[in-house]
């Protein structure tokens, strides 16, 4: 649901966004368009790394993810007063999981938008607040050969 939602939005933010610019035709192109403009626009800031291997996959790092700034684990408070310690339990990358759905769901549906066929979006959560986005394309001789999904 999350995922069907998140792709919605991100095609009518990125139709939306792009207005202002002419046509963008190469996959790089659009997306150091996602990493500036469209990530600005949506998230507030503007990607601090993107690396690419130039065969469609791409690797895009917000150092400081703003969406999960609140996401905490559970703290327990000591009896004696001392300062709260953190509950046993899952690690702020497993809590963090199923918040990025949404945003990997709207990257998708720009990157659909912008003319891009997407294989996959992730993230990787295990260094928060930094979290990079691995966005893999599929390529014109294996356009047909897979589906769309969108994962966390």
């Amino acid at each position: 649901m999350a995922q069907a939602i998140g792709k919605r939005v991100g095609m009518a933010l990125a139709a939306r966004i792009s207005l202002d610019h002419g046509p963008i035709s190469e996959p790089l192109d659009i997306i150091k368009f996602l990493c500036k403009d469209f990530w600005n626009e949506v998230f507030g800031k503007s990607v601090d790394n993107l690396r690419t291997n130039h065969r469609g996959t791409f690797v895009l790092r917000d150092v400081h993810f703003a969406w999960l700034s609140g996401l905490h684990p559970p703290q327990t408070t000591r009896s004696d007063g001392g300062a709260p310690e953190t509950a046993p339990g899952p690690t702020r990358a497993e809590l963090a999981r199923p918040y990025l759905w949404l945003p990997c769901a709207v990257l998708a549906g720009a990157l659909s938008a912008l003319g891009l066929e997407v294989a996959s979006v992730t993230a990787d959560a295990s260094g928060l607040p930094q979290i990079d986005f691995t966005i893999n394309l599929l390529l014109a001789a294996a356009a047909g050969a897979g589906s769309s999904s969108v994962q966390a």
